[in-house]
């Protein structure tokens, strides 16, 4: 077994534990790895959000990665590795990379066909507000509900409920019966739960845009969906299952993990907008920042330094952490946006939700379970049971 295959075992497991058992850390010591990792990150986070204006990345490269994230949880998590993996971790690595980057571009053009109709000015224009108002249908922000609707579906299928009932499959059979899947539910929820009536008539037409039936703005919908992810990533990235895991029955504990992650994120999203006043953009950023947080926090570095053999004090040492690491995250990246960026067409708070969620989480899981860290040493492999 490759240690790519060994990666992508651990990231499941990791992930989708049936105990919070702290995990140990790899073959290169914390916080050592981490840092590393992070320096990576970072660099990859630079060409990514800022080398061609923060903007411009917001615009054009944002829905593009949105839609490649299901195409990096089938990699990392679904396949962990496969087709590519005897291929040592660069050659598979940089394999999957490229086919994740393909299919984001493809998958881009296919929301474009959904949403209205497919255009190549439109998914690679940088002035998405200029082509919108000549009548062009654009990549941003049009598409981005859909791709957020099937990724979360894709994390809810994953995750919450740990592959169930394709994970009797063969590896490569479940991966695309997961991304098909998702698709499939994630565009019937788009169109049964949001509209644009936001924007008049008589520009939908000219734009060529399908309103939705539903009774949620698509752009609201969309700030929703990300209070959803932290609440995934919260239980089934950061505390490993808890508290589902005790749950004997597994029908029990199906509902109750949906229940708690879909709950938890629709309260907190009204929360957020009508308890404290948040608009939409600032929801997007602090959830991206968050997502950002509890990546680094629990697989950079392993939630290095709470790996006691108390899973209690783990949980909170880590969540406090992650809380912290928000904080530096969210105001990192404001000042950044603001120091780097112009804010015409969009605010910069939409910048860095998209930054948090597609160029530091994202790219995160990409460096652990694609790569297998290379450079650096790779990571431990699970236990065999």
């Amino acid at each position: 077994m490759s240690i790519t295959d060994k990666a992508g075992e651990l990231v499941s497991e990791a992930t989708a534990a049936p105990v919070a058992a702290p995990q140990k850390s790899g073959r290169g010591p914390q916080p050592t790895v981490g840092i590393a990792g992070l320096i990576l990150v970072a660099i990859v986070f630079a060409v990514l959000g800022i080398v061609w204006s923060p903007q411009t990345s917001l615009v054009v490269l944002g829905p593009i990665s949105t839609f490649a994230l299901p195409a990096l949880v089938v990699s990392a998590i679904w396949w962990g590795g496969w087709p590519f993996s005897r291929f040592g971790r660069a050659v598979s690595g940089l394999a999957h990379t490229i086919m994740i980057a393909l299919a984001g571009v493809i998958l881009t053009g296919i929301g474009l066909l959904i949403s209205g109709h497919l255009n190549m000015h439109g998914m690679f224009a940088a002035n998405a507000a200029q082509l919108n108002s000549k009548g062009i249908l654009t990549t941003f922000p049009f598409t981005v509900p859909i791709a957020a609707t099937v990724f979360v579906t894709m994390l809810q299928l994953t995750f919450v409920s740990g592959k169930w009932p394709l994970h009797k499959m063969r590896t490569a059979t479940s991966g695309i019966a997961a991304f098909v899947l998702s698709w499939v539910i994630g565009v019937a929820l788009y169109f049964l739960l949001t509209n644009w009536n936001s924007v008049p008539i008589a520009a939908r037409s000219a734009l060529g845009l399908r309103n939705g039936v539903g009774p949620m703005n698509a752009i609201d919908f969309t700030a929703l969906l990300l209070c959803i992810v932290v609440y995934q990533m919260s239980f089934f990235v950061l505390f490993k299952g808890w508290p589902f895991a005790g749950i004997k029955s597994s029908g029990a504990r199906l509902a109750a993990s949906h229940l708690a992650t879909i709950g938890g994120g629709w309260i907190t999203y009204f929360v957020l907008l009508d308890g404290f006043k948040l608009q939409d953009p600032v929801i997007v950023g602090a959830c991206g920042s968050t997502i950002a947080a509890i990546f680094i926090v629990a697989m950079l570095f392993e939630t290095w330094p709470f790996q006691s053999e108390d899973p209690a004090n783990n949980r909170l040492g880590s969540a406090v952490l992650v809380i912290a690491t928000t904080g530096v995250v969210y105001f990192g990246l404001r000042a950044l946006g603001h120091l780097t960026g112009t804010w015409v067409q969009a605010p910069v708070e939409l910048w860095i939700g998209v930054s948090g969620l597609n160029y530091i989480a994202a790219v995160i899981i990409l460096h652990y379970a694609v790569w297998g860290r290379w450079p650096l040493e790779p990571p431990m492999p699970p236990p065999e049971s």
